[in-house]
């Protein structure tokens, strides 16, 4: 299998600020990919922009979604060309608060150029039942999914996740107004099929939740071409016949030294007369 998950890095706060980092660990040339919920106690909230020290490009993952005028869940990724070092998530206020989980993949083949498959998202309020919905049929066999769920309790817990994924460790910020926790998980995927992300959560407040798929590079495959050898030639040359095979007379002897002496002479005397 030429996909592997390589490890997850999660993001959180202590206090409201407009940017939440964090270092993974990444190798260049890697998936990253960052599931992120933001909440604000004055309007919308939405995330800026996200970059790193190593100078990779950032992607969006459209569209984020909003729930309830207060929080708001996103996804980006880079299919990194360098080591990312410090990753920096830049929210558009502040007073927001902010978590994050940060995803790793590897591909032993690559990722597309244009690697973001599957992109949904889902979000509701007062309900334990929390899920990304269905998302449509994969466009290939062999892709990298993920998916979260996120609630503004940070007491919140969940259970019963659906869907195959495996499930990394939650990632709570604590400022004193208001607690964010988000829960990530992962599939590597070998054949097509539609993504939902599901859980229980333990409490009954706002929450978000998406999933996400990624292609890697289509597999280089080369067919050999057959070599004919001399001895294929050569046998591709016979032929059968018919008939008896009768046996050859022996060839009669070489004349004697006189004979041939006289022979050459007469071939010299026709050739200079």
């Amino acid at each position: 299998m030429s996909i592997s998950f390589v490890t997850s890095t999660p993001l959180t706060q202590s206090a409201q600020a407009r940017t939440l980092t964090g270092t993974p660990g990444n190798t260049a040339g890697h998936l990253l990919v960052a599931l992120i919920a933001v909440r604000s106690a004055v309007s919308v909230p939405s995330v800026i922009s996200v970059t790193d020290a190593g100078g990779n490009t950032w992607h969006q993952a459209p569209p984020g979604r909003a729930q309830s005028g207060s929080d708001f869940y996103d996804c980006w990724y880079s299919v990194t060309t360098a080591i990312a070092g410090l990753v920096t998530i830049t929210v558009d206020k502040s007073t927001d608060t902010t978590v994050s989980i940060i995803l790793e993949a590897s591909s032993t083949i690559g990722w597309a150029a244009s690697p973001l498959d599957i992109a949904v998202y889902n979000s509701g309020a007062a309900s334990t039942a929390q899920t990304s919905g269905t998302s449509g049929t994969t466009a290939q066999g062999s892709e990298f999914a993920c998916g979260f769920v996120a609630q503004n309790n940070g007491s919140c817990t969940w259970s019963g996740f659906t869907g195959g994924f495996t499930t990394q460790a939650r990632a709570v910020s604590t400022p004193s107004t208001v607690n964010l926790v988000i829960q990530t998980g992962y599939d590597i995927l070998t054949s097509t099929g539609t993504l939902v992300f599901a859980a229980t959560g333990s409490t009954s407040s706002v929450w978000g939740a998406g999933v996400f798929s990624f292609k890697e590079a289509a597999a280089v495959t080369f067919t050999p071409r057959p070599i004919a050898t001399r001895l294929d030639r050569m046998h591709s040359k016979t032929q059968s016949f018919s008939g008896s095979v009768q046996r050859l007379a022996p060839a009669a002897p070489p004349p004697s030294s006189g004979v041939l002496t006289q022979q050459i002479a007469t071939v010299r005397s026709y050739w200079t007369a």
